[in-house]
């Protein structure tokens, strides 16, 4: 074999290397969930991907942003969020009180929970 094809070789493995170590594996969107819509939703099983907090203080992005959302993978792959902004201080409440990797049934977790805050608020 000659030099030249030898290099060329090289390079096209190096090439095909890179691009196998290169490929980016993109996840589906997370489905937006209102409270609303959770409490109307049959019994299922999740568990908590990650608990992103909306103030600044807390690692954020929001100034005075007072918020908590929770994102999750359902047993079926879905993936969805509650909390948010716009969520309720029960939802907040509840979504502060979970943890990352932690599995529950949702909306009965949500309601016991709500149950257990009647007359805090």
């Amino acid at each position: 074999m000659n030099r030249t094809r030898l290099c060329l070789l090289s390079w096209v493995a190096l090439l095909l290397l890179l691009a196998a170590s290169c490929k980016v594996k993109v996840d589906p969107p997370y489905t937006a969930v209102s409270e609303a819509d959770l409490l109307r939703m049959p019994s299922f099983q999740a568990t908590v991907h990650r608990i992103e907090n909306g103030n600044i203080a807390g690692g954020g992005n929001l100034v005075d942003g007072n918020w908590f959302a929770a994102y999750f993978t359902t047993a079926d792959g879905k993936r969805m969020t509650i909390g948010g902004p716009n969520a309720s201080t029960n939802m907040s409440a509840f979504v502060r009180s979970l943890r990352k990797g932690q599995t529950c049934a949702l909306p009965d977790a949500f309601i016991t929970f709500q149950k257990s805050r009647a007359g805090k608020n």
